[in-house]
């Protein structure tokens, strides 16, 4: 043989014979029984033995005939290549991905824009191809050669590192049609939204265009519309937003499927409307929390945690006088936008159609008028055509054009709220500690004023504890006037625990009279601090 002549090639063709014992062993294995790791191993030892056979016929300067050097069918390699052909063929047609952390296949739907998360069992199951062990092994080689593999996966408007996946997009959004005027329906949803009120429109509009021009802004204000039902709020969300963003997008859900202990239902999500009263559902300390968090924790069924990007913006809605959410009185109360509405889209739409003298179109008034239209489904079809939202979006983004991030609404509406929400217990601490000239109050006689307050206002209501006024009224200067500390002073000679202005000393005259008019036994029977 040729062979014998050049020592080189002789080593070669020793190397070859190593390789195809290897080859011979682990094709032994049945197909099915065969791991990724054993495959692995027989496809790189086919293709190393391609590359020596080369060598040869290179070093030859002819093909080596299969009798000369090979002891396996040089067909092997072409089987090779074209599954290695086949499966680039298929990952061409399917955008499937691979994610280390949970050993997941993620496959996005570019017509329904959802992703589908698989385990691997799952991913066999639907995928029966791969159920064989070298279909497998050939997948894991192709997806490391297009980029498809990945450590960890996220949703985020943010930018990610090349090891993570960013289930989140943008390429499916509706464009803005720009400098054509909308319809004019969108004009009087919108004030029915902004509860009539030039200012609540004004943010509201603001926010939204905010939004689609920077999604990854999570310092953008929660919007509370609450009153009234009926105004529309229903169009906006499950009907224009998805229009916008796409459906899987924008979620209508309720406050434990934000808060709850399952929450992935809101993960990769622009827009998701809560709707039902979030302060009688959910702790409000955690809905602070998460509202201007710029990172959300996803706790999903089966899989393992992961962190991603507070997307969303955040509506609750919810009707009745009492608000959507519970506020504070406080700083955290920057995070809500409040709008009260107080009439329904329809008596709106009514009194435009009567300023625009419309033809009643044989109907009696235009209040019937107005709810023909919206039951011919004039509204639902106007909030679903692509062409009439991206008229709208467009007329919202050329009209605002702000870069800093949109704050909350400082409006009538919330100090209203405010107002209706607050304890007696809150409305005695600012009618005592608030005022610009407090000196001290002693824990009982605040006690007495709280009393005397609650049964006045909630009769037959349960009183709080004394302890319980005391830590509200400790929380309360905390937030509002930290200088009025809680200590020991002497009081006409006597020790009380007190309520002191810092800048009061330690030695006080007795002011219990300012407050409450007490009988010789100590009974009170007036109280001189009143609700406004």
């Amino acid at each position: 043989m040729t062979a014998m002549m050049n020592p080189k090639v002789a080593a070669l063709e020793s190397e070859i014979n190593g390789l195809c014992t290897m080859i011979a062993k682990l094709e032994a294995i049945p197909e099915d029984a065969r791991s990724v790791t054993k495959q692995k191993e027989l496809v790189a030892a086919q293709t190393k033995r391609r590359k020596l056979q080369e060598q040869i016929e290179n070093m030859m300067g002819s093909p080596v005939s299969e009798g000369e050097i090979l002891t396996a069918e040089d067909s092997l390699e072409l089987d090779l290549q074209a599954l290695l052909n086949e499966t680039r063929a298929f990952l061409e047609q399917h955008e499937v991905y691979y994610v280390a952390t949970g050993n997941l296949f993620i496959e996005y739907n570019p017509v329904s824009k959802d992703w589908t998360i698989y385990q691997e069992r799952e991913f066999k199951g639907y995928y029966h191809q791969f159920k064989a062990a070298k279909n497998m092994a050939a997948l894991d080689m192709v997806m490391w050669d297009m980029g498809r593999k990945f450590k960890r996966l996220t949703y985020t408007f943010d930018r990610v590192d090349s090891d993570t996946l960013n289930l989140m997009r943008r390429d499916h959004w509706l464009q803005p049609i720009r400098g054509q005027e909308p319809h004019w329906f969108f004009h009087v949803l919108a004030i029915a939204l902004g509860g009539e009120k030039a200012e609540n429109v004004e943010h509201l509009e603001k926010v939204l265009s905010f939004k689609y021009r920077h999604p990854e802004e999570y310092r953008l204000p929660c919007l509370v519309i609450y009153g009234q039902g009926g105004v529309g709020k229903s169009l906006l969300a499950e009907l224009i937003f998805p229009t916008v963003f796409g459906a899987i997008q924008v979620k209508s859900c309720r406050p434990q499927e934000v808060l709850g202990d399952f929450n992935d239902g809101v993960k990769g999500k622009t827009v998701v409307l809560l709707n039902e009263a979030v302060a009688e559902r959910v702790d409000m300390e955690a809905f602070k929390n998460l509202i201007h968090s710029p990172y959300m924790t996803v706790n999903e069924k089966f899989l393992p945690r992961f962190q991603c990007g507070n997307t969303p913006l955040y509506i609750c809605g919810g009707n009745g006088v009492a608000g959507a959410i519970k506020l504070g009185g406080d700083e955290s109360d920057r995070r809500w936008s409040i709008i009260r509405v107080t009439r329904s889209l329809v008596t709106i739409l009514a009194e435009f159609m009567e300023a625009m003298e419309m033809d009643l179109e044989g109907c009696p008034s235009y209040a019937a008028l107005a709810k023909k239209w919206i039951d011919d489904n004039n509204a639902t079809r106007l909030c679903r055509d692509p062409v009439e939202v991206a008229k709208w979006l467009g007329y919202l983004i050329d009209k605002h054009q702000e870069e800093s991030v949109i704050p909350a609404l400082d409006n009538t509406d919330k100090v209203e709220l405010w107002n209706t929400q607050k304890t007696e217990d809150q409305v005695v601490f600012e009618h005592v500690f608030l005022v610009p000239e407090f000196s001290h109050i002693t824990l009982d006689t605040l006690y007495e004023v709280y009393k005397w307050q609650a049964r006045k206002h909630n009769p037959g209501g349960t009183l709080k504890k004394i302890g319980t006024i005391r830590e509200a009224g400790l929380d309360f200067l905390r937030k509002h006037r930290p200088e009025i500390e809680y200590r020991e002073v002497k009081i006409d000679k006597s020790s009380k625990m007190a309520f002191v202005h810092r800048l009061s000393g330690t030695r006080l005259e007795g002011n219990d009279r300012t407050y409450v008019d007490r009988l010789p036994n100590g009974s009170v029977t007036n109280c001189f601090v009143e609700f406004l």
